[in-house]
Formats: C-alpha cells, sequence, structure tokens
C-alpha cells in the first residue's frame, strides 16, 4: 500500500532577504521533487529571490505598512487567527515557520508546527540578555529545527531555552543545480579577484574584510556583491583606505554562482551567522574560502583540511595571510568538502518530521 503523500506548509513574512528565504525556496522545491505536497504562505507580496518552477507562494498579505508601525501582541493574535483560517483549509501534516516567528507563535499548540532557526542567538542580539528574554519567550515549549550543532548549542546552553524538542537539520543543496548554474555565461569584473557576498549590514563586518584585504597587501581586485542601508557607509570605507582602484561593489546578482566559480576565494568575515549558505555554495562551485571562525557555522564546514581557511575572529593578521596565500595559489576543492549538504540526506529528515 503506497503511504499517504506527507503535506507541509511553509510560512516566511516574505521573499525578499537573504539566505534563510533562498533556503526555504530550495528545501520546499526539494520536498516537492520527492513527492511531499508543499504549500507556501508568505504574509506580504514582496519577493527577490527567483521561485522555483514547481513553487507557488501564495500571498496572504495580513502585514502592512499599518500593522508594522502599530506592532504588537494584540495585532499579531489577529494576524496568527487569520494564518490560522487559512491552515484549517489545507490541514497541513507538518508546518514549518519561518522569520515571522512573531506571529505564527500565537498559533494553537495543537499544530505540528516547527520553528527553523537560522541564526545564532548569541551576537545576533545588541544585546545579549534581552535576546535571551526574547528567544525563550518565543520559543519555551515549542519544536526548533536548527540549521547547525552551533545554534542548537547556544540555544541549549548560553540562552538556556527550554523547547519541547531542539534538532538539527543541515540546509539542503541541489548539487547538480547550483553547478549548472555556474556555469552559465555572465560579464567577469576581472580576469581574477576575491569576492565577498552579502547583505551590507554591520554583522557582516566589511570593516574587518577590507582591513584585512588591506593588510595581505595583495594586487587582486576585491568584489562586494551584495545589497542592504550600509552600502554607502560601505563606499566611504573604501574611499577612506584608499582602496577604490581595487575594491569593486556590485549589485546582488540572482544567479551568483558564475561570480563565484570564477573568483580566487571567497571570504566571510561577519560576527555571527546561522549556518553560512555561501560558504558552502562556493565549496560545490571548487572555490575556496576563507572564514572567520564566527558562531556558528563555519567550524562545521569547513572541517580537515580547509580548517587551516578557518581563522579565529579578531585575528586580521591571521586573515591577510590567508589572502596572500590563496592569491598565489588558490587550492583545488573536491566533491567531499561538500556531501555532507547534499539534498537527499536533508530531504529525507525533513520528510521524516
Amino acid at each position: 500500500m503506497t503511504p499517504p503523500v506527507k503535506k507541509f506548509l511553509f510560512i516566511v513574512e516574505d521573499l525578499y532577504g537573504g539566505g534563510a528565504e533562498k533556503v526555504l525556496l530550495n528545501t520546499a522545491s526539494l520536498l516537492k521533487d520527492a513527492g511531499a505536497d508543499v504549500t507556501l504562505f508568505t504574509l506580504r507580496e514582496k519577493i527577490d529571490h527567483t521561485l522555483p518552477d514547481n513553487i507557488h507562494p501564495i500571498n496572504l498579505g495580513i502585514v502592512t505598512k499599518l500593522t508594522k508601525a502599530i506592532s504588537n501582541v494584540a495585532v499579531e493574535k489577529i494576524q496568527a487567527s487569520l494564518i490560522f483560517k487559512k491552515v484549517k483549509k489545507i490541514s497541513p501534516d507538518v508546518i514549518i515557520s519561518c522569520s515571522c516567528d512573531k506571529i505564527t507563535r500565537h498559533l494553537p499548540d495543537t499544530l505540528n508546527i516547527y520553528y527553523w532557526i537560522h541564526g545564532n542567538v548569541t551576537g545576533f542580539a545588541k544585546d545579549n540578555a534581552k535576546g535571551y528574554e526574547k528567544f525563550k519567550r518565543f520559543y519555551n515549549g515549542k519544536k526548533l529545527i536548527c540549521v547547525s550543532r552551533g545554534i542548537a548549542d547556544d540555544i541549549l546552553h548560553n540562552v538556556k531555552a527550554t523547547p519541547k524538542s531542539c534538532q538539527v537539520i543541515y540546509n539542503p543543496f541541489d548539487i547538480d543545480k547550483i553547478q549548472a548554474l555556474a556555469n552559465e555565461p555572465f560579464s567577469k569584473p576581472f580576469d581574477k579577484y576575491f569576492i565577498h557576498v552579502g547583505t551590507f549590514e554591520e554583522r557582516k563586518r566589511h570593516d574587518r574584510l577590507l582591513q584585512a584585504y588591506q593588510l595581505s597587501g595583495v594586487d587582486t581586485p576585491l568584489v562586494l556583491m551584495g545589497k542592504g542601508e550600509r552600502r554607502p557607509h560601505i563606499e566611504d570605507m573604501i574611499e577612506e583606505m584608499n582602496l577604490a582602484s581595487k575594491v569593486k561593489i556590485i549589485d546582488f546578482q540572482k544567479n551568483p554562482y558564475p561570480y563565484i566559480k570564477a573568483a580566487q576565494a571567497l571570504i566571510l568575515t561577519s560576527d555571527a551567522e546561522g549556518l553560512p549558505t555561501v560558504l558552502i555554495e562556493a565549496l560545490i562551485c571548487h572555490t575556496p574560502v576563507i572564514s572567520v571562525d564566527c558562531p556558528s557555522g563555519p567550524a562545521e564546514i569547513l572541517t580537515k583540511p580547509l580548517d587551516k581557511f578557518l581563522i579565529p575572529i579578531e585575528d586580521i593578521r591571521g586573515l591577510a595571510m590567508a589572502i596572500t596565500g590563496v592569491d598565489r595559489r588558490r587550492i583545488s576543492i573536491d566533491s567531499n568538502c561538500y556531501q555532507l549538504f547534499s539534498s537527499e540526506s536533508v530531504t529525507e529528515q525533513f520528510i521524516s518530521l
């Protein structure tokens, strides 16, 4: 007898942001390919990512400028009740909430709902004590999925939260698809260059990146790909450091993979991450990676022999030396470096929820 098709519902505020939204679309698409019934609710119409052919978001339109302006628990509960009406119509077996938990935390506990945690609480909050209290208020007694072991450890040991359950499922990557996209034609910014891909926000620490790059003394240009409100600030830094002739900012690309594949190396300098998708994508493109050992994720990705490119977070000189080393010799990356994140093993874990 054929087992019944499992029905998944993903709920996300919008599809405008960075890594988490991209991972959601990828996971939903892979589950659909695996035979699951998949629905995606967005809470407002804002789409920046390329949608997979088999995923068609349903916009509920419950997050507006007005609701954001007057945001409080009463408004959140009304929004949750509107979501619940739609949920009852499709009766999903599994609900996964992503980047909208302020609202979905008010959904009834009778639902089989998991809260998908993509970021490390310590380091993401400006004030850790406040961040910890807010996290516990949202998630104590809830079922959590964490995208890295580092996030789960942080929640249980630093935040000291008491979720109903807390499991680790790595982000799935469609390796063949990424490698095919990486081979698409593109306009190469330089013959040889380093690349940083990430939102222009304080946490990504472009100041640390530019300091290490300047200290390395390499002539190979540095490309910063991204978007965000701190772009003018970063442009000012580049000017002040006399790096304008060597550092180029380009807009975020819907297909960044050809740019990543052609780079001498991809560099990550963040204060905190969840499971930095871009590191894994770079390895899938067979591009070397240089990363700070921030919480959390890089240490789970850059295992031996790649751990020599995992640099202590405040070691600017170490970062500079790594840049110099890879500039002289671009190491080769083989498939063992990224097989842990293949879509097959990860999809099975979601199906078993």
